[in-house]
């Protein structure tokens, strides 16, 4: 599989639209984000893309998962082939995060909209000045 610009932008909006147009379940238990719910088998943004393990059940930060574990062996084929450092990986699961607490009366819409913009800011930084599939998919919460 070869991963283009376009590619890993795509993974990215399919891997967070869906929670934000609430099409998909949170994996949110006792005031926090899981990676795999064991009550309702829903998982998180990077959750989703783990493959079966003990980190399923590590609580922490992504980035911190990638410090315990090699990203090669918790991540599918395809989410490895990204190639997303931990700490965009990180990114990706903030914004899951944020929208978890807003769909839980928690945090404010303008939360989401400047971790949106930090996220696509970081991916044209580290990956690609081109960001218009990202910019195009994020704006009705930006």
């Amino acid at each position: 599989m070869e991963v283009t610009n376009e590619s890993r932008q795509q993974f990215i909006i399919d891997t967070l639209v869906p929670f934000l147009n609430k099409e998909r379940p949170f994996a949110y238990e006792a005031k926090s984000c899981v990676y795999l719910s064991t009550k309702t088998g829903a998982c998180c943004a990077v959750g989703m893309h783990m493959q079966p393990g003990p980190w399923q059940e590590y609580i922490g930060a992504a980035q911190s998962v990638f410090a315990n574990w090699e990203q090669d062996d918790v991540l599918t084929e395809e989410a490895a082939a990204m190639e997303f450092d931990p700490s965009f990986w990180d990114k990706i699961q903030t914004v899951h995060d944020r929208a978890a607490l807003k769909e839980n009366g928690t945090l404010m819409v303008d939360d989401i909209s400047c971790t949106i913009i930090d996220l696509i800011r970081t991916y044209k930084r580290q990956y690609s000045k081109d960001v218009k599939l990202l910019t195009k998919a994020f704006e009705p919460w930006m």
